[in-house]
């Protein structure tokens, strides 16, 4: 008989089931049933998990990490808006932003990410993103903001840096992108057209995809596995994702992840 104190212990605070894949065609999703993406949950054994998606399928204990178009910097395409202000414009004419393609802009497509502003009135501050209007005829959209506008800004001078969530559509793990965690269940999103969302662990010990020999500090490797993270021959060490607790050669290995 199991020990109903100990599946207490492990069982998360909140959110989804950690099996749990859902898809952006899914009711749940439909209806806004799916926690936000980065939404973190902690058990009491001390593992931690975020909620992320993806456009693409991934495997169970794979690493994933943040897509490659995470930010986009951009001059004197903002509105001038007054301090107070939760609402902002930016014209997209000419700008891919995020990956989305020169001029495009879907809906949302910002929520979960920051507006920084980087030069000109207002700069220096970051604001978070709730989300915002596909782009009209003009290739104009609204950027709605989570925080008031703290100084006004200028149409003319004002430059800013858009910032996706690192949560959304992640990507497979490999060298020289910045990890996430390590994917709890296959995703079956199997394609860019549908969008799913699951569990990724990011903290304690995890079952994860090993390259060579794993019993030292990791780093991500090839195709989502992890490996010694020291650069050949250099010294340098990439990002840590985590640290051995058992050796493996080109399969699975016991990781304590070290992400949130």
């Amino acid at each position: 008989m199991s020990d109903n104190s100990y599946h207490k212990m492990i069982k998360p605070a909140s959110g989804l089931p950690l099996d749990a894949v859902i898809l952006d065609t899914d009711t749940k999703f439909k209806e806004g049933r799916v926690p936000k993406v980065g939404t973190q949950i902690k058990t009491q054994d001390g593992r931690c998990f975020r909620l992320c998606s993806a456009a693409a399928v991934h495997v169970a204990g794979e690493m994933v990490g943040v897509t490659t178009a995470q930010a986009t910097e951009i001059a004197g395409a903002l509105s001038a808006v007054s301090a107070g202000a939760t609402e902002i414009t930016l014209d997209c004419s000419g700008i891919d932003i995020l990956g989305a393609g020169s001029g495009v802009m879907t809906k949302d497509l910002l929520a979960g990410g920051y507006l920084m502003l980087t030069d000109g009135a207002g700069e220096g501050y970051s604001y978070p993103i709730v989300g915002n209007t596909v782009d009209d005829s003009d290739d104009i959209f609204t950027i709605y903001l989570g925080e008031a506008i703290k100084v006004a800004t200028s149409a003319s001078t004002t430059d800013c840096i858009v910032v996706g969530s690192k949560y959304r559509k992640v990507i497979e793990g490999a060298v020289a992108i910045s990890p996430i965690g390590c994917m709890m269940v296959p995703n079956t999103g199997a394609s860019a057209s549908v969008e799913s969302f699951f569990w990724v662990q990011t903290k304690g010990a995890a079952c994860v995809l090993g390259a060579g020999t794993v019993g030292v500090p990791l780093k991500s490797s090839t195709s989502g596995a992890v490996a010694d993270s020291a650069e050949a021959g250099s010294g340098v060490y990439d990002t840590i994702v985590g640290y051995g607790l058992g050796t493996t050669s080109n399969g699975y290995a016991c990781v304590d992840l070290c992400l949130d």
